[in-house]
């Protein structure tokens, strides 16, 4: 009888008993992502992070295919180091309840020592919970809750974020702003202070100001404008309206939430200090942020904008005008051509049916 109790025991432990985080990635369907990190010495700490119970901990497991993708694009490869690794693990357990019903972003501390941040986000029109890693968006496919944490599956290898200058250069949105910081080297604007919040123009945004023409000088002061010191989310944003001081002179830009759809100004271009005279509101620059929260490194974040926002707006209104004049010019020039093409056809028509007449009273 004794023993037949012992038996029932053992067997309703093996099978109700609960996986640990390192179980769990042995049975995964992630084999390549499991035999890498058995394989290789230099990841062998994350067996006896997984394995630990003394806390509760968040797995990122990449399907099979997200590794094979990652390891095709290089982004999991030899030099991948125990630290990006770690960045696929949070130090505190997320109930996935909790995740799904909430409306707000959470930013929340990894196990890694130079990528600390990362971002889960609220259901999407998907209805996945959504990872937000550097320029990585990952879904939580499903989720494992374990002895010592809980496993979210993701259907996109965590990447831990690159710098900044490489995070622009791997946004397709923002080929306009690599090409004017490659060809003017101008990446210390971005790059000689951490913790920063970056609001990046996107391409359609220099399109519209033609900036291949802006002069040096002014670029240099608008793209300081576009940087102010500390790091704000997009949580921040929302929160309250904000003015932020750019790194540009110390002026400054404001942020205001747009009640009806939540959309997030940025507004800039006038300084509370103008006294040049004039309606001020003309002056200012209305940006729509378009996308938030980019993670890089060294604790940097970028949202991108529609619009430029011109820390002289005078340069600005100037560079629009002289666009307007030269449009018209055209405009004027090809009125003109096409009514000396008219008189033209005109005097044309008239002359040959002069020759017709002539013809026939000849012929008479």
């Amino acid at each position: 009888m004794r023993t037949a109790v012992i038996l029932l025991g053992l067997f309703i432990h093996n099978v109700f008993a609960l996986r640990s985080l390192w179980e769990e990635l042995t049975i995964s369907e992630s084999k390549t992502f499991y035999n890498s990190i058995i394989s290789n010495l230099k990841y062998h700490p994350i067996q006896a992070i997984l394995q630990n119970t003394a806390t509760n901990k968040t797995f990122f497991i990449p399907s099979e295919n997200a590794v094979q993708a990652a390891i095709k694009n290089n982004l999991f490869s030899i030099n991948t180091t125990l630290d990006d690794l770690l960045y696929s693990i949070l130090p505190t357990a997320y109930d996935i309840h909790s995740l799904s019903s909430s409306t707000k972003r959470h930013y929340v501390n990894t196990l890694s020592t130079n990528y600390s941040t990362i971002i889960l986000s609220p259901p999407t029109s998907s209805k996945n919970i959504q990872v937000l890693a550097g320029t990585t968006v990952a879904n939580i496919t499903n989720h494992t809750v374990c002895s010592n944490g809980i496993v979210f599956h993701v259907d996109q290898f965590i990447t831990s974020p690159l710098n900044v200058i490489s995070t622009i250069s791997s946004l397709s949105q923002l080929n306009q702003l690599e090409n004017i910081i490659k060809a003017q080297n101008l990446s210390n604007i971005f790059t000689s202070t951490a913790n920063q919040t970056i609001f990046a123009p996107i391409d359609a945004a220099w399109n519209a100001l033609n900036g291949s023409s802006i002069p040096f000088g002014t670029i240099i002061h608008d793209l300081k404008y576009h940087v102010v010191n500390g790091t704000y989310y997009q949580q921040d944003l929302l929160t309250k309206n904000l003015t932020l001081v750019t790194t540009y002179s110390s002026e400054t830009i404001q942020t205001e939430t747009y009640a009806a759809d939540g959309r997030i100004m940025v507004i800039g271009g006038a300084s509370s200090s103008d006294n040049e005279g004039g309606n001020r509101d003309q002056r200012l620059t209305i940006a729509n942020i378009v996308q938030c929260d980019i993670l890089t490194s060294s604790g940097k974040v970028i949202h991108l904008i529609d619009k430029i926002l011109a820390a002289d707006p005078i340069n600005v209104v100037s560079l629009a005008r002289n666009n307007i004049t030269s449009n018209s010019t055209r405009i004027v020039k090809t009125l003109d051509a096409q009514k000396s093409f008219s008189t033209s056809v005109a005097i044309s028509s008239r002359f040959s049916l002069a020759l017709v007449m002539l013809a026939v009273i000849l012929c008479f």
